[in-house]
Protein backbone atom coordinates (compact mmCIF):
# COMPACT_ATOMS: atom_id res chain seq x y z
CA UNK A 1 0.00 0.00 0.00
CA UNK A 2 1.54 3.44 -1.28
CA UNK A 3 1.03 6.40 1.04
CA UNK A 4 1.92 8.10 4.97
CA UNK A 5 2.42 5.43 6.72
CA UNK A 6 2.08 6.27 11.27
CA UNK A 7 3.76 2.54 11.57
CA UNK A 8 1.89 0.81 14.72
CA UNK A 9 4.14 -0.22 18.02
CA UNK A 10 6.41 2.79 17.70
CA UNK A 11 4.52 5.21 20.33
CA UNK A 12 4.35 8.38 19.08
CA UNK A 13 5.03 9.10 16.00
CA UNK A 14 6.14 12.77 14.06
CA UNK A 15 6.16 13.42 10.65
CA UNK A 16 7.76 16.79 9.33
CA UNK A 17 5.57 18.42 7.05
CA UNK A 18 6.75 21.07 4.19
CA UNK A 19 4.07 23.68 5.13
CA UNK A 20 2.88 25.06 8.56
CA UNK A 21 -0.23 23.12 9.69
CA UNK A 22 -2.47 24.89 11.88
CA UNK A 23 -5.89 23.01 12.49
CA UNK A 24 -7.43 19.53 11.33
CA UNK A 25 -10.85 18.37 10.53
CA UNK A 26 -12.02 14.24 10.21
CA UNK A 27 -14.97 13.42 9.01
CA UNK A 28 -15.52 9.51 8.53
CA UNK A 29 -12.02 8.63 6.59
CA UNK A 30 -11.81 11.82 4.81
CA UNK A 31 -8.92 14.03 6.52
CA UNK A 32 -8.16 17.62 5.91
CA UNK A 33 -5.48 19.51 7.43
CA UNK A 34 -5.22 23.52 7.04
CA UNK A 35 -2.40 25.03 5.57
CA UNK A 36 -1.41 28.22 7.42
CA UNK A 37 0.62 30.83 4.82
CA UNK A 38 -0.55 29.05 1.32
CA UNK A 39 -3.32 29.20 1.93
CA UNK A 40 -4.04 25.60 1.17
CA UNK A 41 -5.75 21.96 2.44
CA UNK A 42 -4.27 18.93 2.39
CA UNK A 43 -6.08 16.07 2.03
CA UNK A 44 -6.11 12.31 2.62
CA UNK A 45 -8.32 9.36 3.23
CA UNK A 46 -7.18 7.49 6.37
CA UNK A 47 -7.17 3.52 6.95
CA UNK A 48 -6.33 1.14 9.46
CA UNK A 49 -4.13 -2.27 8.94
CA UNK A 50 -1.74 -4.17 11.27
CA UNK A 51 1.05 -2.17 9.77
CA UNK A 52 -0.55 1.21 11.29
CA UNK A 53 -2.34 4.06 10.07
CA UNK A 54 -2.13 5.26 6.75
CA UNK A 55 -3.06 8.15 4.78
CA UNK A 56 -3.69 7.44 1.36
CA UNK A 57 -4.41 9.31 -1.64
CA UNK A 58 -2.89 12.56 -0.33
CA UNK A 59 -3.52 15.08 -2.30
CA UNK A 60 -3.54 19.75 -2.32
CA UNK A 61 -6.18 21.96 -2.93
CA UNK A 62 -4.62 24.96 -3.65
CA UNK A 63 -7.31 27.45 -4.74
CA UNK A 64 -11.12 27.78 -5.91
CA UNK A 65 -12.56 29.27 -9.30
CA UNK A 66 -14.42 33.00 -8.24
CA UNK A 67 -18.13 33.15 -10.00
CA UNK A 68 -16.31 35.75 -12.36
CA UNK A 69 -14.34 32.82 -13.80
CA UNK A 70 -10.86 33.65 -12.11
CA UNK A 71 -8.87 31.18 -9.90
CA UNK A 72 -7.60 32.37 -6.29
CA UNK A 73 -6.32 31.14 -3.19
CA UNK A 74 -9.97 30.34 -1.98
CA UNK A 75 -10.76 34.01 -0.93
CA UNK A 76 -12.28 36.61 -3.09
CA UNK A 77 -10.62 39.73 -1.96
CA UNK A 78 -7.43 40.22 0.47
CA UNK A 79 -8.13 40.32 4.22
CA UNK A 80 -7.06 43.65 5.66
CA UNK A 81 -5.64 45.54 7.99
CA UNK A 82 -2.98 42.52 7.37
CA UNK A 83 -2.77 42.60 3.92
CA UNK A 84 -2.71 38.80 3.36
CA UNK A 85 -4.54 35.54 3.43
CA UNK A 86 -4.47 33.08 6.22
CA UNK A 87 -6.08 29.57 6.06
CA UNK A 88 -7.31 28.65 9.42
CA UNK A 89 -9.67 26.03 9.32
CA UNK A 90 -12.01 23.97 7.34
CA UNK A 91 -15.67 22.62 8.00
CA UNK A 92 -16.58 19.47 6.51
CA UNK A 93 -20.16 19.43 4.96
CA UNK A 94 -19.26 16.86 2.37
CA UNK A 95 -16.59 15.39 0.43
CA UNK A 96 -17.11 17.99 -1.83
CA UNK A 97 -18.21 21.12 -0.05
CA UNK A 98 -16.22 22.79 2.72
CA UNK A 99 -16.57 25.59 4.69
CA UNK A 100 -13.25 27.73 5.33
CA UNK A 101 -12.20 29.86 7.82
CA UNK A 102 -9.31 32.94 7.17
CA UNK A 103 -6.90 33.66 10.17
CA UNK A 104 -8.55 36.63 12.12
CA UNK A 105 -12.31 36.11 11.18
CA UNK A 106 -15.04 34.60 11.97
CA UNK A 107 -16.65 33.58 8.34
CA UNK A 108 -17.71 30.86 6.52
CA UNK A 109 -16.29 30.66 3.02
CA UNK A 110 -17.98 28.15 0.99
CA UNK A 111 -16.48 25.83 -1.81
CA UNK A 112 -17.00 22.77 -3.27
CA UNK A 113 -16.01 20.61 -6.05
CA UNK A 114 -17.80 20.40 -9.28
CA UNK A 115 -15.78 18.23 -11.58
CA UNK A 116 -11.73 18.21 -10.97
CA UNK A 117 -12.19 22.14 -10.13
CA UNK A 118 -13.36 23.10 -6.70
CA UNK A 119 -15.42 26.87 -6.85
CA UNK A 120 -16.16 29.16 -4.07
CA UNK A 121 -19.96 29.43 -3.53
CA UNK A 122 -20.26 32.78 -1.15
CA UNK A 123 -19.59 33.18 2.13
CA UNK A 124 -21.83 33.61 5.34
CA UNK A 125 -20.37 34.86 9.20
CA UNK A 126 -21.19 33.28 12.58
CA UNK A 127 -23.90 34.84 14.81
CA UNK A 128 -22.95 38.30 16.58
CA UNK A 129 -20.66 37.25 19.35
CA UNK A 130 -17.77 39.58 21.83
CA UNK A 131 -15.16 37.18 20.02
CA UNK A 132 -13.07 38.04 16.61
CA UNK A 133 -11.12 35.07 15.96
CA UNK A 134 -12.56 31.46 14.89
CA UNK A 135 -8.72 29.19 15.45
CA UNK A 136 -10.87 25.28 14.84
CA UNK A 137 -14.14 24.46 13.98
CA UNK A 138 -16.44 21.13 13.54
CA UNK A 139 -19.73 20.85 11.99
CA UNK A 140 -22.12 17.94 14.01
CA UNK A 141 -23.98 15.44 12.58
CA UNK A 142 -27.41 17.87 13.22
CA UNK A 143 -25.73 20.51 11.45
CA UNK A 144 -24.44 22.18 14.89
CA UNK A 145 -21.01 24.30 14.17
CA UNK A 146 -18.56 24.08 17.22
CA UNK A 147 -15.89 26.51 17.28
CA UNK A 148 -12.72 27.52 19.66
CA UNK A 149 -12.81 31.13 19.13
CA UNK A 150 -10.70 33.84 21.28
CA UNK A 151 -11.00 37.94 21.40
CA UNK A 152 -8.28 40.43 19.84
CA UNK A 153 -6.68 40.48 22.89
CA UNK A 154 -5.90 36.85 23.11
CA UNK A 155 -7.58 36.65 26.86
CA UNK A 156 -11.02 35.12 26.33
CA UNK A 157 -10.79 31.78 25.06
CA UNK A 158 -13.75 29.55 24.51
CA UNK A 159 -15.87 26.61 23.10
CA UNK A 160 -18.90 27.68 21.05
CA UNK A 161 -21.51 25.97 19.26
CA UNK A 162 -23.98 27.42 16.76
CA UNK A 163 -27.08 25.01 16.44
CA UNK A 164 -31.08 25.08 16.02
CA UNK A 165 -31.46 26.12 20.21
CA UNK A 166 -28.77 29.26 19.55
CA UNK A 167 -25.72 30.25 20.05
CA UNK A 168 -23.62 28.54 23.61
CA UNK A 169 -19.96 29.84 24.77
CA UNK A 170 -17.99 28.02 27.48
CA UNK A 171 -14.63 29.52 28.73
CA UNK A 172 -11.75 27.49 27.82
CA UNK A 173 -8.13 27.73 29.16
CA UNK A 174 -5.85 30.23 26.75
CA UNK A 175 -3.90 28.43 23.93
CA UNK A 176 -6.64 26.18 23.79
CA UNK A 177 -6.20 25.86 19.75
CA UNK A 178 -7.98 22.61 18.58
CA UNK A 179 -10.61 19.93 19.97
CA UNK A 180 -12.47 17.08 18.60
CA UNK A 181 -15.73 15.48 19.73
CA UNK A 182 -16.34 12.03 22.03
CA UNK A 183 -19.55 9.79 21.24
CA UNK A 184 -20.62 10.68 24.69
CA UNK A 185 -20.54 14.53 23.53
CA UNK A 186 -17.32 15.67 25.92
CA UNK A 187 -14.50 17.49 24.42
CA UNK A 188 -11.00 16.49 23.99
CA UNK A 189 -9.04 19.85 23.66
CA UNK A 190 -5.31 20.42 22.68
CA UNK A 191 -3.26 23.32 23.79
CA UNK A 192 -0.52 24.97 22.29
CA UNK A 193 3.42 25.76 23.34
CA UNK A 194 1.94 28.67 24.64
CA UNK A 195 -0.54 27.73 27.36
CA UNK A 196 1.10 27.47 31.35
CA UNK A 197 0.20 23.70 30.75
CA UNK A 198 0.79 22.69 27.34
CA UNK A 199 -0.93 19.42 26.19
CA UNK A 200 -4.25 17.47 25.56
CA UNK A 201 -7.30 17.32 27.41
CA UNK A 202 -11.14 16.37 27.98
CA UNK A 203 -12.40 18.91 30.17
CA UNK A 204 -9.98 19.98 32.73
CA UNK A 205 -7.60 16.99 33.27
CA UNK A 206 -4.80 16.87 30.89
CA UNK A 207 -4.43 13.19 29.71
CA UNK A 208 -0.78 13.69 28.05
CA UNK A 209 1.22 16.38 28.37
CA UNK A 210 3.89 15.31 25.67
CA UNK A 211 1.92 16.61 22.61
CA UNK A 212 0.97 20.38 22.22
CA UNK A 213 -0.14 21.49 19.20
CA UNK A 214 -3.22 23.42 17.39
CA UNK A 215 -5.46 20.86 15.94
CA UNK A 216 -6.73 17.44 17.14
CA UNK A 217 -8.52 14.73 15.46
CA UNK A 218 -9.85 11.33 17.49
CA UNK A 219 -9.25 8.23 14.81
CA UNK A 220 -12.58 6.19 15.61
CA UNK A 221 -13.48 8.76 18.46
CA UNK A 222 -9.90 7.41 19.96
CA UNK A 223 -10.36 3.83 19.83
CA UNK A 224 -7.35 4.16 16.84
CA UNK A 225 -5.56 7.10 18.80
CA UNK A 226 -5.67 10.30 17.43
CA UNK A 227 -3.73 12.69 14.60
CA UNK A 228 -2.26 16.41 15.70
CA UNK A 229 -1.32 19.30 14.10
CA UNK A 230 1.37 21.36 15.08
CA UNK A 231 2.55 24.71 14.31
CA UNK A 232 5.73 25.59 14.28
CA UNK A 233 6.68 29.08 12.94
CA UNK A 234 6.26 30.49 16.55
CA UNK A 235 7.97 28.58 18.36
CA UNK A 236 10.92 30.40 20.51
CA UNK A 237 14.34 30.04 18.86
CA UNK A 238 16.95 31.66 16.51
CA UNK A 239 15.82 30.35 13.48
CA UNK A 240 12.46 31.68 13.62
CA UNK A 241 10.13 28.55 14.81
CA UNK A 242 10.85 24.82 13.38
CA UNK A 243 8.87 22.66 10.78
CA UNK A 244 5.17 22.02 11.25
CA UNK A 245 4.83 18.36 11.93
CA UNK A 246 2.16 15.78 11.60
CA UNK A 247 1.27 13.74 14.93
CA UNK A 248 0.18 10.20 15.73
CA UNK A 249 -0.82 9.23 19.29
CA UNK A 250 -1.32 6.07 20.00
CA UNK A 251 -4.33 4.99 22.18
CA UNK A 252 -2.12 4.21 25.10
CA UNK A 253 -1.52 8.19 25.13
CA UNK A 254 -5.06 9.32 24.96
CA UNK A 255 -6.58 7.17 28.00
CA UNK A 256 -9.66 8.04 27.02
Amino acid sequence: MTGILFPAGHGIVRKQLGVQPISIALVGDLLVVSCYFQPALLVATVSHTPEGVWLRDVRKIQGALMPDGTSKRFFPDVLQPIDANRMQACLIFSSTHFGLFRNEERVVHHVEQRGERWHYEGAESLPESSLDWVFSAMRDADGTIATIECDKALEQWSLCTYGKRGPTIHGVAPWTYGFAQLPNGAYVTICQHRADAPGIYVGDKRINADVSGTGIALLEDGAKGALVTSYGQDVPGPLWGVPGELIYVPPEGLRL
